[in-house]
């Protein structure tokens, strides 16, 4: 986070040596004539609030980490055992004065020591930053109360869902470290609380042998091409959440530079071996990287999981905890909609055949049903269903299933810039049973989303169309594109699936709908985290 308030630093002063003996320091003096200091009167006061296990300093109006950070900072660190953590807000102008935060900051060390507390995390930016002509702030508090303090040595990024992140940026920086009264300090990573996949994650290289760049972030990696601009701070990139069943491969970068799928075996043979079981690939760019991930599949040698957009978290409903679903993101790199497909499994052949079709691993359908029939399928009525496909929705008879299969999810390429919406089989017949439905689903689809649509009619309308054309422009659907009269293919199919999705239908693995508010838009995600306050060195 960004350094806040200004003058010189202050230092840590003498505590009563009577009463705590010589090395104990006691609460931070500013020089007179230091610019920063505020007048007590007019200051903001100072609160400590305690969530748990997690402590926050800072005063009584400073917004600079949102009730929302705050929240998920104490549903992930405020019942951790044996660490207590610290994070500190603002100061300087405007803000608590330096002299007031160093003396409360100490009074917190004094409350914790006295607790039994053994292990103190620092949320503050720079507070483990080593400097030969001045100790760290951590390494002055390890030493003065004996705990051992985790402190960065950067900036500090609260990621969403509670997670903390150091960007190595100067490339010098190295992340969190810790330290124990009298020894040297040991680095500890990026990330805090550290994933158990972290250290096999940060041996990768920053660059492989093709030229391809690697970044930490903090959900993994970030693999971009080297003609891609580099991501910079606030991108959604950095605003993936950790997940501690394992690490995220970003493909790209939304401006562009393309990267292939050998490109991106590189990154994933540079991770441990015991990694490649848990690696999850997403796109960072609006481009679908479902290819990208079924070779993966086959160079691992193990299922992959591969998120049609960029997990972030949104929340699934009013007042209820965010989750990390996909969102699909456009080359200016803000998020545009939330695909009905979250994640497929590409799994690899067997010997001498074709790789299976992927697996659903989560979906979701923008209006209510009457049943499942199956994963992936919501029945509209008792002529009609919808059935989830990574590029939207494809609208079928039930008539037809027995004969041709349930659709399958991954008949058409992924679109960031609007759901396709495809309707009937060719030779289907579409009559006026289908139009009741159809508006209650471009309905459920929210305003945003609908004028994004793309109606892509495969069947044949009774009454030459006339409906459908009325139906698109009053949700403002953009496009409705009619197949040729006498068709006899289904859309094209991408990524090397099969025509008959068996191993979607069948598989016992395969998710659950996940409940979704009307209008399927991203709510909007949150972008870059929240940076905690920088405060000058004692």
């Amino acid at each position: 986070m960004s350094r806040t308030g200004g003058g010189r630093s202050w230092l840590f002063g003498g505590r009563d040596k009577a009463e705590h003996g010589s090395e104990r320091p006691t609460a931070p003096a500013a020089p007179p004539e230091d610019p920063g200091t505020a007048d007590p009167e007019s200051a903001p006061p100072l609160l400590t609030e305690e969530y748990g296990t997690l402590v926050l300093l800072r005063a009584a109006h400073d917004t600079a980490i949102s009730e929302t950070a705050v929240h998920e900072l104490a549903d992930l660190l405020g019942a951790e055992p044996e660490i207590t953590t610290v994070v500190t807000g603002a100061v300087g102008p405007g803000s608590a004065p330096a002299g007031e935060f160093w003396q409360r900051l100490s009074e917190v060390f004094d409350t914790l020591s006295e607790a039994g507390t053994r292990t103190v995390r620092l949320v503050m930016s720079g507070a483990g930053h080593e400097r030969p002509e001045r100790p760290s702030v951590a390494r002055r508090v390890a030493d003065a109360w004996k705990l051992e303090v985790i402190a960065p040595d950067g900036e500090v990024q609260i990621v969403p869902g509670g997670s903390l992140f150091v960007r190595p940026d100067p490339p010098g920086t190295r992340g969190w470290w810790s330290f124990a009264p009298g020894v040297r300090p040991v680095a500890l990573g990026s990330r805090q609380p550290s994933p158990a996949w972290q250290e096999g994650v940060e041996q990768v290289p920053q660059r492989t042998d093709s030229g391809c760049f690697i970044h930490q972030i903090p959900a993994g990696l970030l693999a971009r091409s080297p003609y891609a601009t580099e991501p910079e701070r606030g991108d959604l990139c950095y605003s993936v959440p950790v997940d501690p069943r394992g690490p995220t491969v970003l493909v790209g970068v939304p401006e562009g530079g393309d990267l292939s799928a050998s490109d991106v075996g590189e990154v994933l043979s540079a991770l441990p071996t015991a990694l490649h079981s848990r690696v999850r690939l997403a796109p960072g760019s609006p481009r679908d990287i479902l290819r990208t991930g079924q070779l993966a599949a086959e160079l691992l040698g193990n299922d992959v999981v591969v998120y049609t957009g960029m997990p972030l978290l949104t929340p699934s409903a009013p007042m209820e905890r965010a989750s990390a679903r996909a969102v699909l993101v456009g080359a200016d790199g803000a998020p545009r909609w939330r695909p009905f497909v979250d994640a497929v499994v590409c799994a690899p052949g067997r010997e001498g055949e074709p790789a299976p079709a992927p697996r659903l691993v989560r979906w979701s359908v923008p209006v209510q049903g009457r049943g499942n029939p199956e994963p992936g399928v919501v029945r509209l009525s008792d002529r009609w269903r919808a059935t989830v496909t990574r590029a939207g929705l494809w609208i079928t008879g039930e008539e037809g299933v027995t004969l041709e299969g349930t659709p399958p999810p991954t008949a058409r390429e992924v679109d960031a810039e609007g759901p396709a919406i495809e309707v009937g089989r060719p030779g289907e017949e579409l009559d006026a049973s289908l139009w009741p439905e159809l508006a209650r689903l471009l309905a459920g689809l929210g305003s945003d989303v609908g004028r994004r649509a793309r109606l892509y009619v495969h069947g044949t309308a009774t009454d030459g169309g006339r409906a459908l054309r009325t139906l698109a422009a009053q949700h403002g659907v953009r496009t409705v594109r009619f197949a040729p009269r006498r068709a006899t293919a289904q859309a094209p199919q991408t990524g090397g699936a099969v025509s008959r999705p068996q191993g979607v239908a069948s598989d016992p693995r395969a998710g659950t709908a996940v409940p979704r508010p009307q209008g399927a838009a991203p709510d909007p995600a949150r972008r870059g985290g929240v940076a905690v306050p920088r405060v000058l060195r004692p």
